[in-house]
């Protein structure tokens, strides 16, 4: 039996995102028609997105939000959509990625937000965001202490040896972790090196 449609106009606008996407799985066809509608509404999630952690025109993205409404739902979100977060780094020249951990609960004890937010997809995350850290080619500086004791040093260093223009990487929980050798430097020859200090290159 032949199935056919017609969309009433307007009806598209009516239908919340989810519904939208479930409407595109039923039918080729659907699929089809609503794909404009998918395509324009993702742009539009994606910059409401990004306008969260990054003001317009700045060299920093961060995501230190903690104050402001829908934090950890907009943390998920933006792990959810990694290649179009990196694209954006690209595309707006980003220098500086803070990911260090905004949350601290007393003296050296930190809840892991990766690990909170992501309990069961933690190594894919992880994982896929350093694949992603590793092809970019804007950073100079990037703060991952949001992944401190959930990917190792050696990891981290795999996954920028060959990044054009990354200078430093650090895994700083907080201020007083500074004197620590938590820093990932570039040296002069190009090697990366842990230490507590940069190198006078």
């Amino acid at each position: 039996m032949w199935f056919s449609y017609q969309l009433p106009i307007g009806v598209l606008e009516c239908l919340t995102d989810f519904e939208l996407c479930e409407c595109s799985c039923v039918d080729r066809a659907l699929k089809e028609d609503t794909r404009v509608d998918r395509v324009r509404r993702k742009k539009k999630a994606v910059a409401s997105i990004m306008s969260y952690f990054h003001s317009r025109d700045s060299l920093i993205f961060s995501i230190h939000r903690t104050f402001q409404q829908n934090f950890e739902n907009k943390l998920r979100q933006l792990f959810r959509i990694l290649p179009e977060w990196f694209d954006y780094l690209e595309t707006h020249q980003i220098s500086y990625l803070d990911m260090s951990n905004p949350f601290f609960i007393g003296k050296n004890t930190y809840l892991s937000i990766v690990s909170y937010i992501f309990p069961n997809e933690l190594h894919r995350v992880s994982e896929e965001f350093l694949n992603r850290l590793s092809q970019n080619t804007t950073l100079l500086y990037c703060n991952l202490g949001m992944f401190h004791h959930v990917v190792s040093r050696q990891r981290i260093e795999q996954a920028v040896q060959h990044h054009p223009s990354l200078y430093q990487v650090e895994m700083i929980l907080h201020s007083n972790d500074s004197a620590q050798m938590n820093s990932l430097y570039r040296m002069d020859d190009g090697t990366f090196e842990w230490r507590a200090y940069p190198p006078r290159n």
